[in-house]
């Protein structure tokens, strides 16, 4: 499956050249069928899963974006509150988190240092920065670990 995605056996490749570059299939004879049969059914529909993937994804992409475009996100969230994703006030946690201010002020301190926290309650700011410091502390150990394996 791998090979067929990166395009080491492109879709115009006949199976036998395919099975031909891959010398371990011949290790475990079947008897039902022959490897070259195995290959060239598990190939056929590896390409096909692939194809089916692909087209299905391209699709779902379409009706996302029609629907975005039809129903964009509301601008005020459950709550009441403007929406926090991408809002002007979530990039300025982040920077102020990576810069460390929130360790140099109390929780008051901090919701007044910028005036897009103010449109937001404490708490709530609050709360944001204890996500954001579970975040890059999740991050720096899914990083650890996977240069580690």
């Amino acid at each position: 499956m791998k090979d067929v995605r990166s395009g080491r056996i492109p879709t115009a490749m006949k199976w036998e050249d395919a099975f031909s570059t891959r010398p371990e299939f011949d290790v475990f004879p079947s008897e039902k069928k022959t490897p070259q049969q195995l290959f060239k059914d598990r190939l056929a529909r590896a390409r096909s899963l692939i194809k089916e993937n692909t087209t299905r994804a391209a699709t779902e992409l379409v009706l996302m974006q029609q629907d975005l475009a039809t129903r964009p996100p509301a601008a005020i969230d459950h709550w009441g509150l403007p929406r926090w994703e991408n809002s002007a006030a979530q990039k300025s946690l982040k920077q102020d988190v990576a810069e460390g201010k929130h360790t140099t002020m109390t929780r008051s301190k901090f919701h007044k240092s910028r005036p897009e926290y103010k449109v937001y309650p404490k708490r709530y700011i609050a709360r944001k920065v204890e996500q954001e410091l579970a975040l890059q502390k999740f991050l720096k150990q899914y990083r650890t670990r996977r240069n580690y394996y």
